[in-house]
């Protein structure tokens, strides 16, 4: 591997941990696990998006919601794959 490429290699890298170069959903896979912990003790999704913006995630409540489902989805079908 060239120098370019390896400097190449190590950007992009470093991106998949820059939350600001990655959406928000990209960011709740990370969590997921732990939201849905949270969400089947029974906290309400609004509490569980009040804590994503206080670190830093900007979706509203619709989008968390279509998020969930999204991510959900994926999760299903990978299981059954």
């Amino acid at each position: 591997m060239t120098k370019q490429e390896s400097e190449l290699t190590g950007a992009l890298r470093a991106l998949t941990e820059d939350a600001t170069a990655r959406s928000d959903t990209a960011r709740l896979r990370d969590v997921m696990d732990e939201v849905e912990a949270a969400l089947k003790a029974g906290v309400r999704r609004e509490a569980v998006l009040a804590k994503l913006h206080e670190n830093g995630f900007t979706m509203t409540l619709a989008s968390f919601k279509s998020a969930l489902q999204r991510i959900r989805k994926e999760r299903r079908e990978h299981e059954q794959a």
